[in-house]
């Protein structure tokens, strides 16, 4: 399977500032938001796309503007946790 360095470094220095908060969200979050603060960089922060999300038989189905899914349990779970991960 073919690597890509720049992904491989940024999921380094992730898990390394991860590990160093005890993998606690708040901490990281609060972390990244003392990190925003401190940069002097504009932050943007755009609206939030409407989804629609509705269940049937152990499927759940997300729709965006620009995306349908349909995820059992399992992978919603893993998509809502990598969503919080991304958004804080």
């Amino acid at each position: 399977m073919w690597k890509d360095s720049i992904v491989e470094d940024v999921r380094k220095v992730r898990e390394e500032h991860t590990a160093k908060l005890n993998y606690n969200l708040d901490a990281i979050y609060q972390d990244l938001k003392k990190q925003e603060k401190r940069s002097g960089r504009k932050v943007v922060s755009l609206p939030a796309k409407q989804v629609v999300v509705t269940a049937k038989k152990n499927h759940l189905k997300l729709r965006t503007p620009n995306h349908l899914l349909l995820m059992n349990a399992h992978q919603m779970t893993l998509f809502l946790l990598k969503s919080l991960w991304k958004t804080g």
